[in-house]
């Protein structure tokens, strides 16, 4: 029982110190870039060359047939993506050298919870893998607007938090996985998709640990 808490708590480290090398990558504060009649996907995958940030795309867009003719100076993350996503159902949460675009109904959902802004409410959940339905932990949850966490995900997938926002988003961290925007009202059972470009840099150092030996 020991030895596999040490394997595991190794994995962990080992794990927390390649996504530390993924989330400090340089992201530019204000960005000069034109987007010349190009599809809304097109204009997403130039937007995260030019600024360094990792996109996650929650949901298909639906909006990408759109043509983007834009150009833009010395502009701000924030900024530019106001202007791709205005007149379409998508919005945005930028979260350490992340942009993760949803769909606006998730905001919506969030909004129909019936609560006194004053009055405590206590948020249930529990995360698994999309893929295979297994228990994912170690995760962090956070508030939608804050950078610190509100709790950590329980050995058995499971969290709980105390808000006063009925409106409140939150966004789920885990190593190994995409980070996810989820209304409080669907937080009880999230399912997050593998990081596989993490995944496959784990794989790939731990080849070339193995060809070196």
């Amino acid at each position: 029982m020991i030895m596999n808490k040490i394997i595991f708590l190794f994995c962990c480290l080992f794990f927390c110190s390649i996504q530390t090398k993924a989330d400090n990558r340089q992201v530019k504060s204000e960005i000069t870039i034109k987007f010349v009649e190009q599809p809304l996907d097109s204009a997403f995958v130039q937007l995260a060359k030019e600024s360094g940030y990792r996109f996650v795309f929650q949901d298909s867009l639906v909006n990408k047939s759109t043509k983007v003719n834009q150009s833009l100076e010395n502009k701000t993350i924030s900024q530019i993506l106001d202007v791709l996503l205005e007149n379409t159902n998508y919005s945005y949460a930028i979260f350490r050298g992340w942009v993760i675009i949803y769909e606006k109904k998730i905001e919506e959902s969030s909004k129909a919870i019936q609560h006194q802004e004053s009055e405590s409410l206590l948020i249930k959940g529990k995360i698994v893998d999309r893929a295979n339905g297994d228990e994912v932990y170690g995760g962090g949850i956070f508030i939608k607007g804050e950078e610190s966490v509100k709790t950590w995900v329980e050995g058995d997938g499971t969290f709980s938090f105390l808000t006063t926002n009925p409106n409140a988003l939150i966004i789920v961290m885990s190593i190994g996985y995409l980070p996810q925007v989820v209304s409080i009202k669907n937080a009880g059972l999230i399912k997050l998709e593998p990081d596989w470009e993490l995944l496959n840099k784990v794989i790939t150092i731990g080849e070339t640990k193995a060809i070196k030996k």
